[in-house]
């Protein structure tokens, strides 16, 4: 379903682990969208992620799961910038892709980079 969505409109991708970080990944899209008309997409690990089940306006949202069609999904992705919690990008599971992508860490904790 995602990679049906045109690549012209891939551009910003947010990423959520679990439901968790809909709290620090919501307002920042709310934002991007109230004050700049960012279309966004929006991608979880989870079945119970707020955002997944109620997506703000401008938002579109998907689920990926976890293991191998999550490891698939983000070797394969062809988007302008991913947004996500994840610093250790390269470390566990999820890998860079094989297209040109901008990764962005979005800190979401004090303690969130150690």
């Amino acid at each position: 379903m995602f990679n049906r969505i045109p690549r012209i409109e891939r551009k910003i991708v947010f990423y959520s682990e679990g439901a968790g970080y809909a709290t620090y990944l919501e307002p920042i899209m709310r934002t991007l969208w109230e004050n700049h008309g960012c279309k966004l997409l929006y991608v979880t690990s989870s079945l119970n992620d707020p955002i997944l089940n109620n997506p703000p306006d401008g938002v579109t949202s998907f689920q990926i799961g976890l293991g191998a069609v999550r490891n698939y999904f983000f070797s394969t992705l062809h988007v302008d910038l991913l947004i996500m919690t994840m610093l250790d990008l390269e470390t566990f599971h999820i890998k860079r892709s094989n297209y040109r992508v901008h990764y962005a860490y979005l800190q979401h904790s004090l303690v969130s980079t150690h």
